[in-house]
């Protein structure tokens, strides 16, 4: 049996398994005069496409791919190129990493024979290259892929089922919009995709809305499951990040803040768990992420931070119960104060719940569950209470 390797093929001393892909693409230039704007090109009229077709492998081009080639490695922010898969006999996850994707542009050389008489044709020389993405199984993972795993990275299949269930759940999203003002803008729905493919999807919605939002996610995905081609099934798992900020924040900062949380809440694959933030004008954490993170927990430790899908109903139900039996939202806030610079906050606890309905006190047992412990629970009370509408 063939044995695949977990590890970065690019490590010399460490032999590994990969999938390369290579997307072949052509393109052509045209001047610009100086009257022109820098910025502005033009697309050409005959298929860039068609052409490569019928003139990829001739004299020239072979004359092309061996005298002149330049080799560029795509930059990106985010230097942990990683998604999960599910195994192919159902039992599992395997982490798959990419190397920074490499771009290969081969150009005419100056010294072509036929250039001059191409020029004089008035014909546009082709332009060609091609994209070139390696993909292997991270080492650290645990993880022993088969032949099977490895296949499965050229196959289609998992994105079919993927995207076939983010399109229904769109499909019920804007059905559970319609007729809701408080989801319309004028005569569009307030919502605005910002991320919709692989493994990855990001929306904007008013911050009022945001809950809700990823209250339906989960709900909509917790049944997800990817059949393989042997009929095994595994389930699907979605770790989610969520901003709550003001409408006029930077939308890069936005980004790059959410997937930082929904990051921190994929170290534990066990279940759908998400990370949230809320932002107080124009805050930016991510320089100090882990530290501010830290900071802001209820005990020190930034897990607690981390909430899991399926109890966001409950956390729903319960804050909601609290609100609707008057706990006075000034002593949650003196609570959570206390409790953040490490105080005792018992005697304001007993004095907020005094006189309230038993209902709020079965509230607050509740969300000590579902909110990681029964300090931190007032952490996420106090965060959560403007949102949870």
């Amino acid at each position: 049996m063939l044995e695949i390797k977990s590890g970065n093929p690019s490590d010399a001393d460490a032999p590994a398994s990969y999938n390369r892909f290579v997307l072949p693409f052509a393109y052509n230039l045209e001047k610009i005069t100086s009257k022109e704007k820098q910025n502005q090109y033009y697309v050409a009229e005959n298929d860039p496409d068609k052409i490569w077709r019928e003139r990829y492998l001739t004299e020239e081009t072979a004359d092309v791919l061996f005298q002149r080639t330049k080799w560029f490695a795509l930059q990106s922010d985010n230097k942990d190129l990683k998604f999960d898969i599910p195994k192919t006999d159902g039992t599992g996850f395997l982490t798959v990493c990419m190397n920074p994707p490499r771009l290969v542009l081969f150009e005419w050389p100056k010294n072509i024979e036929n250039r001059k008489k191409e020029e004089e044709k008035n014909t546009d020389l082709l332009h060609t290259g091609f994209l070139i993405i390696e993909l292997y199984f991270d080492k650290s993972d645990g993880n022993c892929p088969t032949l099977d795993d490895m296949l499965k990275l050229n196959e289609m299949e998992f994105d079919k089922q993927v995207k076939g269930n983010r399109f229904s759940m769109l499909a019920d999203l804007l059905d559970k919009m319609k007729g809701n003002k408080d989801w319309m803008n004028g005569g569009e729905y307030r919502i605005e995709t910002l991320l919709w493919g692989g493994d990855e999807l990001m929306w904007v919605v008013p911050a009022w809305k945001g809950w809700e939002t990823l209250q339906f996610f989960y709900e909509q995905s917790g049944t997800w499951e990817f059949t393989n081609t042997k009929g095994g099934k595994a389930p699907l798992k979605h770790a989610g990040g969520l901003v709550f900020c003001h409408h006029n924040a930077p939308i890069y900062r936005i980004k790059d803040l959410a997937r930082r949380l929904s990051e921190a809440a994929k170290k534990d694959k066990s279940g759908n768990l998400f990370a949230y933030q809320v932002l107080e004008s124009f805050d930016h954490i991510s320089n100090d992420f882990d530290k501010i993170r830290k900071s802001q927990a209820i005990g020190g430790d930034a897990n607690t931070l981390i909430l899991d899908g399926k109890d966001i109903e409950n956390i729903s139900n319960n804050i909601k119960a609290l609100k609707d039996n008057e706990f006075p939202k000034n002593k949650l806030h003196e609570i959570t104060k206390r409790l953040r610079n490490g105080g005792d906050a018992k005697d304001l606890i007993e004095k907020a719940i005094k006189g309230l309905l038993v209902a709020t006190q079965t509230a607050l047992d509740k969300l000590k569950g579902d909110c990681n412990g029964d300090n931190p629970k007032w952490g996420h009370i106090a965060d959560l209470w403007d949102y949870i509408v």
